[in-house]
This record gives structure tokens, C-alpha cells and sequence, in this order.
């Protein structure tokens, strides 16, 4: 199937990429652009086409670069090819100007955005943590006891962090998380919904298995201290799922859990589902 060509020549879903929202594209989409150049044979003049063609080429490298060039050897390649036919004293200049861009975001050195020199010494628990599979969401009561709220939150950030960085612009377009391929369109971001979940389905769980009324309050009051500290981390996708949790019709009618944590607890998660929430678009 040939691609709807415009006035100016350049294929329609080409113009779309770098006109508008980036959409993971890579070597295909620069064949076309470099055919459409190559298309239109030697000219006396500088074309429109052509020209377009280069913009678009440039506008590419400059905006996504991090995400569709860089580890991409194949279309690497194919860039510097590229690059390297053009000559004249038009477009000479311009091959220099691109060559210029590429070097400069090759050798860029992004700055660290952790001190590691500053990080706190981490709040090692005395107990040993429950291995993966065992007590399945629940965990023995002294863990709760013995693990600060405040170290979990790191924990839980930079697990947070570590599927959050891999989320490319292309998986939040046409809401491709909520699509029948989500798995194949949004990867990262299904996996970020599902952390969400398992931890609000766990915190959840974590009040309403301890059968005992001053084991369910020692777990509340836990998760709102976890609350308050994954939200002074700027953790707002796993605070909310605490929140979340906490909200569960579950443990909502645990009237007694809620009167035995005390006002201040409960204050404290009044005012956290205050700045959590989603009224007015989370203003």
C-alpha cells in the first residue's frame, strides 16, 4: 500500500512525526524521507521538497534523538550516508549544520541527577523480610514493627523509577494502555498500572488479614506513615495507590481500625487524600 503523498511531497504519517507527537519510528520512516529526497532527481534549483525533507530530518534528530537514534546503529547509518551526499553550496552548509547537531548529542554528558555522595545511610530492619512467595500479600506482623515506613518508600520509589524511566512518547498516544494490545502498544506503562495495583490491592490486604483490632491499627497506621513519605518523595503514583488501598470498601468499614488510630493519624491521611486528589484534574 503506497502512502498518501501532499502537495509538498512528503508522505503524510512522515509529516505526522515530526510535525506533531513523536511516535516510534526508525529506520523505515527514514528510508521514506531519504527516497522522497533522492525522488526528486538533480535540480538546477533548491526544491521545496527536498528542503522539507531536510527540515524534517533535522527536527527529528534534535527531539528524539535520546529515544529513536541513539543505540540505533542501523539508523545511524543510514543518517551519516545520508549526510555525507550532500555537497554544494547549498546544501554543503546544511550537511555541516546536521553533522554539528549529531556530534553534539552524541558527546552530550548528561548530569547525574542523584548525589550519591549525599544519599542517607538506609534504614536496614532487624528482621528478615519475607522471601518472594511466601505469606503471598501477607506479611508477618513484626515486620511491620521492625521495617521504617520512610525506607520502604525508597525501596518502592526506585523500583517505581526503574519501569517509569522506560516509558517511551509513543506508548501514552491514542490511549494505548487501555487498548485490546496494550501489552505490545504500552508495555511500560501497563507494567506501571500493574505495580500500581499490586501495591494498592496489597496495602489493602496487609489491614484486613491481621484478625486482631490492635494488629489491623498498628498496619494502618503504618500505611499512612507510608503515605506521607511516598508523597514527600514525590512518589504521587504510589502514594496514591496507598491512598487507594486505604479507601478500599475492605477496610473502609473497619470503623474500629479508624477510631483506634487516633485523630492525628487519621488527620494525616484526611489531609494527604486532600493534596492526592484528583478534583479539578489534580489541581
Amino acid at each position: 500500500h503506497k502512502p498518501r503523498v501532499l502537495r509538498l511531497g512528503l508522505p503524510r504519517h512522515i509529516l505526522a512525526h515530526v510535525q506533531s507527537i513523536h511516535d516510534g519510528y526508525g529506520p523505515h520512516e527514514a528510508s521514506c524521507l531519504l527516497d522522497r529526497f533522492d525522488s526528486v532527481g538533480v535540480v538546477t534549483t533548491v526544491n521545496p521538497i527536498q528542503l522539507r525533507v531536510v527540515g524534517a530530518l533535522k527536527a527529528w534528530i534534535e527531539d528524539h534523538w535520546a529515544y529513536d537514534f541513539e543505540g540505533a546503529t542501523e539508523l545511524q547509518n543510514l543518517l551519516i550516508r545520508f549526510i555525507h551526499k550532500l555537497s554544494g553550496t547549498f546544501w554543503g552548509p546544511r550537511a555541516v549544520q546536521l553533522s554539528t547537531v549529531i556530534e553534539r548529542l552524541m558527546t552530550a554528558n548528561v548530569a547525574p541527577t542523584i548525589d550519591a555522595s549525599s544519599l542517607p545511610d538506609p534504614m536496614v530492619p532487624s528482621v528478615d523480610l519475607p522471601r518472594a512467595g511466601q505469606h503471598v500479600f501477607g506479611w508477618p506482623l513484626d515486620v511491620f514493627q521492625d521495617v521504617n515506613p520512610i525506607e520502604f518508600a525508597r525501596q518502592q520509589s526506585l523500583l517505581d523509577f526503574e519501569v517509569y524511566k522506560q516509558i517511551s512518547p509513543s506508548e501514552l498516544l491514542g490511549l494505548n494502555w487501555s487498548k485490546k494490545d496494550k501489552k505490545d502498544k504500552a508495555p511500560n506503562v501497563y507494567k506501571f498500572i500493574q505495580q500500581f495495583n499490586v501495591l494498592s490491592t496489597w496495602s489493602a490486604y496487609q489491614v484486613v488479614c491481621k484478625p486482631k483490632l490492635q494488629d489491623r491499627i498498628l498496619v494502618a497506621r503504618w500505611m499512612v506513615d507510608l503515605f506521607d513519605a511516598l508523597f514527600s518523595m514525590n512518589n504521587f503514583s504510589s502514594a496514591i495507590a496507598i491512598r487507594s488501598g486505604m479507601n478500599n470498601a475492605a477496610v473502609r468499614r473497619m470503623k474500629k481500625t479508624w477510631e483506634g488510630m487516633g485523630h492525628d493519624y487519621r488527620e494525616r491521611f484526611s489531609r494527604l487524600e486532600d493534596l492526592t486528589s484528583s478534583d479539578a484534574n489534580y489541581k
